[in-house]
């Protein structure tokens, strides 16, 4: 027994742990025992001052402070193993059970910190991974849900250019336009402008001589091809050559130039060669 046992009498036979008796020994019943528990109180108040001690003669001074409070209003007791019977417990378990429970205290607090660390970042995880899963804010959701602008239906004769198109048949740079003419169709408006025989006219006379110009079908595909050309390019210049004397063979070059308008609704044709013009005019 240590110096400070010796000096206490002898414990009862009958003798049971109070509440202000700590236990040194192993097991639940042990452990909830209230002198215990006090013991583990009083180490909690002091756990401050002990992580703080930098050196073993430090914290050998806060456990014999402890010892000593407990001492001064109870015991540290144990059962002998051999007779069965609760003796004082020597100096230096009383110094062990606080030192371990010193430890205990620290590894709880460091095992506290690390759960906490742990359960924050998986905190953190799933907030992030909700903010990345949730739905839109509501303004941006708002914007989402109105509705688009209406665009108006086409009319079905938006694309009809042999109604709407407009022809200017005045030499270049004057400036002026003449009333479009009443046929629809730009293959014939050319071949009637041109004076040139139709198709299914017979222009054959036993009595006259034989023109030299290309036949009407052939002019005709000629014209076709330029409507064409003045229909699908943005910009057209088109050269077309035509017989404007067909007795003696003479060829004049028409060149049409226009341009179509951005709504697509109509289209402008103006002739440069005055001759030209003045056939149309005529």
């Amino acid at each position: 027994m240590s110096s400070l046992s010796q000096h206490k009498p002898a414990l009862a036979d009958n003798f049971k742990p109070g509440h202000y008796d700590v236990v040194v020994g192993k097991g639940k019943k042990f452990y909830t025992h209230k002198g215990n528990v006090m013991l583990r109180d009083l180490v909690a108040s002091m756990l401050g001052e002990y992580s703080k001690a930098t050196s073993k003669a430090g914290k050998s001074d806060i456990i014999s402070s402890v010892v000593k409070r407990i001492n001064a209003i109870g015991n540290f007791v144990r059962r002998e193993p051999a007779a069965g019977k609760w003796i004082y417990a020597e100096d230096r378990l009383c110094r062990e059970k606080c030192s371990q429970t010193f430890r205990d205290a620290l590894c709880d607090i460091y095992r506290s910190s690390s759960v906490a660390k742990k359960n924050r970042r998986r905190r953190e995880q799933e907030e992030m991974s909700q903010e990345s899963s949730s739905p839109l804010p509501m303004k941006k959701k708002m914007r989402l849900m109105e509705p688009s602008p209406v665009v108006p239906p086409i009319p079905s004769d938006f694309f009809n250019f042999e109604t709407d198109l407009i022809f200017s048949a005045a030499p270049t740079g004057t400036g002026t336009s003449l009333p479009p003419p009443k046929e629809d169709n730009l293959v014939t408006v050319l071949s009637d402008l041109l004076n040139l025989p139709s198709v299914d006219e017979d222009s054959s006379n036993p009595f006259e001589p034989t023109p030299f110009m290309p036949s009407a079908k052939d002019i005709e595909n000629s014209l076709a091809l330029v409507a064409d050309d003045i229909f699908n390019d943005n910009f057209f210049e088109t050269t077309v050559a035509f017989s404007s004397n067909p007795e003696n063979g003479e060829m004049d070059n028409f060149t049409t130039f226009g341009t179509t308008t951005n709504d697509f609704q109509s289209a402008q044709c103006r002739v440069v060669s005055p001759n030209f013009a003045a056939a149309y005019a005529a």
